[in-house]
């Protein structure tokens, strides 16, 4: 490698816990900019030069790009079929170079400087759950009141795991997303990105998509079935979170805890 490596150790279990290790390291290192994947994503080569790139080409303090899921073998079996038709998988499709003032830390190269200036974390309260590095990027592009930008040959794959691929996986993360959508308003109320969906306005847009899917039921049937149990757990999670104050525990067979 052209470069050193240092590993570190985070003894805290939980996700933000790791983060912001990965945080205290870069800022102990004097490093201006921090770039994030997952463990089990693969990068191309050109990846981090992408993000670079862009990062600064657009002189925006967050560079993000998507995520293609990858199935471990040919998807013979009928869940496997049916999750490929999955919105859930599909990466994100928005134009080379718009601003996102959302990113996740499988695909993202970031400033430094805003983040000490602000004292930015990842939220602690987030580590049992997941959404800690949403929550993080809503809060950069907050406090530095600029978005980010989103590049499309910044791609990262994403491996699914032999016991991911099921359609009961999809349907726990669409329940997992509707208790985060409701921490994270709860969070940050004035995240106009985020205050889109709400109580009043939250059926509605369930009943036009579901209305858009239908008329799309010849060639996507399969995973419009998963879509459509997936956005009513989501939002029957959002709204449970709300009103009993409830949030998803992802290392529980659970699925929520108080």
């Amino acid at each position: 490698m052209p470069f050193s490596v240092k590993l570190v150790h985070e003894p805290t279990i939980g996700l933000a816990s790791a983060r912001n290790r990965a945080l205290s390291e870069a800022f102990i290192l004097g490093a201006n900019a921090l770039a994030f994947t997952d463990d089990d994503c693969i990068v191309p080569e050109h990846w981090l030069i992408s993000l670079y790139r862009a990062y600064i080409k657009y002189g925006r303090h967050m560079v993000t790009g998507p995520r293609h899921y990858l199935f471990p073998f040919p998807p013979r079996k009928l869940s496997a079929l049916l999750m490929q038709e999955s919105k859930m998988l599909l990466a994100l499709d928005i134009e080379n170079g718009s601003f996102v003032t959302l990113a996740a830390t499988n695909n993202v190269l970031f400033n430094l400087a805003p983040v000490q200036q602000y004292n930015l974390w990842f939220d602690l309260s987030f580590n049992q759950c997941g959404g800690e590095d949403t929550m993080f990027f809503i809060s950069l592009c907050e406090k530095t009141k600029t978005p980010g930008v989103f590049i499309k040959d910044a791609y990262v794959y994403e491996t699914l795991h032999e016991n991911r691929i099921n359609i009961r996986w999809v349907l726990t993360r669409y329940l997992a997303q509707g208790f985060l959508l409701a921490q994270l308003i709860q969070k940050v109320p004035q995240a106009t990105h985020l205050q889109n969906i709400t109580l009043k306005k939250a059926p509605i847009k369930f009943g036009l998509r579901i209305l858009k899917w239908w008329l799309r039921a010849i060639a996507t049937l399969g995973g419009l079935g998963i879509d459509i149990v997936g956005f009513m757990l989501m939002y029957g999670a959002f709204f449970w979170a709300r009103f009993f104050n409830k949030k998803c525990d992802i290392y529980s067979k659970k699925n929520y805890i108080s």
